[in-house]
């Protein structure tokens, strides 16, 4: 095998490098047969004197695992060390995310109160149509109350289930944003 023969097969075995790398390896055993051509060899004995294509490409990738396994190490240690603050650091942030859960459950809980108020209404309307005409005719006073009361229920009604639309979505809205911050934060911390 002559030079050229041995350096094109190296650069073929050794597709997986970058190509700074392998101009690099390349450029060392092209020298290294030169130099050994230069001292009195020939260049069939020059490159008869390294070792095998094969034996060559196999040192180099072994060299680049354990390269590669080196730089693997402070990325798990970094990660060990942010599972070890997420821990330390628990009663502080599990404090807050309860704090956080309290609230959100306190706006559902507000609004769970509004569709019953709601609810309240419809019922009083409902029941009082049903008792105007018997209250109207033993006496016109709580009547007329009644009747104003109905009134104002009426007009309350539609503008509390605006607000009770409203505030749903808005809270779902709030809910799909704060989840995913949740996740954004959690998913961060633990990469």
């Amino acid at each position: 095998m002559n030079k050229q023969e041995f350096i094109t097969l190296l650069e073929k075995r050794l597709f997986e490098l970058p190509q700074v790398e392998k101009e690099h390896l390349l450029n060392y055993y092209n020298e290294t047969i030169e130099d050994r051509i230069e001292d009195g060899m020939s260049e069939a004995e020059a490159v008869a004197s390294l070792d095998s294509v094969e034996d060559i490409v196999k040192q180099i990738y072994s060299e680049r695992a354990v390269s590669f396994k080196e730089e693997e190490k402070p990325a798990h240690s970094r990660q060990r060390w942010r599972i070890v603050l997420i821990v330390l650091l628990s009663p502080f942030w599990a404090t807050l995310l309860c704090v956080f859960a309290m609230i959100y459950l306190l706006l559902w809980t507000l609004i769970a109160l509004l569709f019953c108020s709601m609810l309240a209404f419809a019922c009083f309307i409902v029941g009082g149509i049903w008792n105007l005409i018997p209250i109207w005719k033993a006496n016109a006073a709580p009547g007329l109350v009644l009747l104003g009361t109905l009134f104002l229920c009426i007009g309350l009604l539609p503008l509390c289930w605006r607000l009770l639309r409203v505030s749903i979505i808005w809270l779902k809205q709030k809910t799909v944003i704060w989840i995913g911050m949740i996740k954004h934060t959690f998913a961060k911390a633990v990469k």
